[in-house]
């Protein structure tokens, strides 16, 4: 059988099941989600928090009134449900997402 992973958002407990029924935290008896695999994020089907477009956390409900699909987290950092909100996000905002440039070890240029 397929393990599967739930997070609980309260406590952070994290548990392994291979049962796909609804959980309880056995911490804080809050309902936990699933964590998809990896595989599935190429899909769309996941759930990305982005500390590089945290607003204040003042300005929650303004921000909440102008995006009601993205979630702001109480430490301000913003919560995206799918590629697609993501990006609509960054288009509506005027943000440009730029690859990330990653240093190879070892390896020198002459």
């Amino acid at each position: 059988m397929a393990t599967h992973y739930f997070l609980c958002d309260n406590c952070g407990l994290r548990l392994e099941d291979d049962n796909l029924k609804e959980h309880q935290c056995p911490q804080c008896k809050q309902g936990m989600r699933i964590e998809w695999p990896s595989y599935r994020k190429a899909c769309g089907d996941y759930n990305f928090v982005s500390a590089s477009l945290a607003i204040n956390p003042s300005q929650a409900a303004a921000h909440r009134k102008l995006f009601p699909n993205v979630g702001v987290l109480p430490d301000g950092r913003l919560e995206f449900k799918s590629v697609r909100s993501h990006d609509k996000y960054l288009e509506a905002t005027g943000f440009v997402k730029h690859p990330q440039k990653i240093k190879r070890r070892g390896v020198r240029i002459a």
